[in-house]
Protein backbone atom coordinates (compact mmCIF):
# COMPACT_ATOMS: atom_id res chain seq x y z
CA UNK A 1 0.00 0.00 0.00
CA UNK A 2 2.56 2.44 1.12
CA UNK A 3 5.45 0.21 0.19
CA UNK A 4 6.81 3.11 -2.54
CA UNK A 5 7.42 5.39 0.07
CA UNK A 6 9.68 2.87 1.72
CA UNK A 7 10.95 1.96 -1.27
CA UNK A 8 11.87 5.59 -1.68
CA UNK A 9 14.13 5.83 1.39
CA UNK A 10 10.98 8.23 3.04
CA UNK A 11 10.88 5.85 6.03
CA UNK A 12 9.58 9.08 8.51
CA UNK A 13 6.43 9.55 5.86
CA UNK A 14 5.93 5.74 5.44
CA UNK A 15 5.56 5.45 9.67
CA UNK A 16 2.75 8.39 9.63
CA UNK A 17 0.68 6.57 7.14
CA UNK A 18 1.45 2.89 8.73
CA UNK A 19 0.20 4.65 12.10
CA UNK A 20 -2.58 5.96 10.65
CA UNK A 21 -3.52 2.19 8.99
CA UNK A 22 -3.08 0.82 12.67
CA UNK A 23 -4.74 3.58 14.57
CA UNK A 24 -7.94 3.11 12.12
CA UNK A 25 -8.59 -0.33 12.83
CA UNK A 26 -6.70 -1.07 16.05
CA UNK A 27 -10.20 -0.35 17.91
CA UNK A 28 -12.64 -1.47 15.41
CA UNK A 29 -14.92 -3.37 17.77
CA UNK A 30 -17.59 -4.25 14.76
CA UNK A 31 -16.12 -6.68 12.78
CA UNK A 32 -17.00 -10.40 13.04
CA UNK A 33 -15.70 -13.78 12.08
CA UNK A 34 -13.61 -13.73 9.07
CA UNK A 35 -13.63 -9.94 8.45
CA UNK A 36 -12.38 -9.26 12.11
CA UNK A 37 -8.86 -12.14 10.95
CA UNK A 38 -8.52 -9.88 8.26
CA UNK A 39 -8.50 -7.07 10.41
CA UNK A 40 -6.25 -8.09 13.07
CA UNK A 41 -3.72 -9.13 9.73
CA UNK A 42 -3.65 -6.00 8.72
CA UNK A 43 -2.76 -4.46 11.90
CA UNK A 44 -0.30 -6.76 12.28
CA UNK A 45 1.41 -6.18 8.97
CA UNK A 46 0.82 -2.50 9.57
CA UNK A 47 3.08 -2.80 13.14
CA UNK A 48 5.43 -5.42 10.89
CA UNK A 49 5.95 -2.04 8.20
CA UNK A 50 6.70 0.10 11.04
CA UNK A 51 8.95 -1.95 12.92
CA UNK A 52 11.07 -2.56 9.24
CA UNK A 53 10.87 1.41 8.84
CA UNK A 54 12.17 1.91 12.19
CA UNK A 55 14.70 -0.62 12.00
CA UNK A 56 15.95 1.22 8.69
CA UNK A 57 16.10 4.42 11.30
CA UNK A 58 18.13 2.35 13.61
CA UNK A 59 15.36 2.84 16.16
CA UNK A 60 15.97 -0.46 17.99
CA UNK A 61 13.55 0.14 20.67
CA UNK A 62 10.53 0.84 18.56
CA UNK A 63 11.58 -1.91 16.32
CA UNK A 64 10.79 -4.40 19.44
CA UNK A 65 7.98 -2.92 20.18
CA UNK A 66 6.04 -2.67 17.17
CA UNK A 67 7.30 -6.71 16.49
CA UNK A 68 6.32 -7.63 19.84
CA UNK A 69 2.57 -6.03 18.91
CA UNK A 70 2.45 -7.81 15.76
CA UNK A 71 3.03 -11.19 18.25
CA UNK A 72 0.50 -10.20 20.04
CA UNK A 73 -2.14 -10.43 17.26
CA UNK A 74 -0.37 -13.50 15.79
CA UNK A 75 2.17 -15.35 17.87
CA UNK A 76 3.28 -17.53 14.93
CA UNK A 77 3.89 -14.49 12.83
CA UNK A 78 7.56 -15.13 11.50
CA UNK A 79 8.64 -11.84 10.03
CA UNK A 80 8.40 -10.71 13.86
CA UNK A 81 10.37 -13.07 15.02
CA UNK A 82 12.87 -12.60 12.26
CA UNK A 83 12.89 -8.93 12.73
CA UNK A 84 13.27 -9.01 16.80
CA UNK A 85 16.31 -10.96 15.69
CA UNK A 86 17.96 -8.38 13.37
CA UNK A 87 17.23 -5.75 16.13
CA UNK A 88 19.29 -8.12 18.64
CA UNK A 89 21.99 -8.94 16.20
CA UNK A 90 22.48 -5.31 15.35
CA UNK A 91 22.40 -3.99 19.19
CA UNK A 92 24.61 -6.94 19.97
CA UNK A 93 27.24 -5.58 17.75
CA UNK A 94 26.82 -1.98 18.38
CA UNK A 95 27.85 -3.09 22.24
CA UNK A 96 30.46 -5.01 21.28
CA UNK A 97 32.41 -2.21 19.08
CA UNK A 98 31.73 0.31 22.08
CA UNK A 99 33.09 -2.35 24.80
CA UNK A 100 35.98 -2.62 22.59
CA UNK A 101 36.49 1.11 21.70
CA UNK A 102 36.46 1.72 25.61
CA UNK A 103 39.15 -1.29 26.20
CA UNK A 104 41.85 0.43 23.32
CA UNK A 105 40.31 4.45 23.12
CA UNK A 106 43.58 5.40 22.20
CA UNK A 107 43.41 3.65 18.66
CA UNK A 108 41.15 5.41 15.44
CA UNK A 109 39.89 1.94 14.62
CA UNK A 110 40.51 -0.70 17.59
CA UNK A 111 42.21 -3.83 16.28
CA UNK A 112 38.65 -5.98 17.02
CA UNK A 113 36.30 -3.47 15.80
CA UNK A 114 33.61 -4.86 13.67
CA UNK A 115 33.45 -1.63 11.80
Amino acid sequence: MFYYLYQDGNYKVAIKYYEKCQRNLEFETTLQGEDEEKRKEIVAVAHLNMAMCYLKTEEFVKVREHCDKALELDDKCEKAYFRRGQVTTRWNSANVTLFIRKLEPQKKNPKYSTD
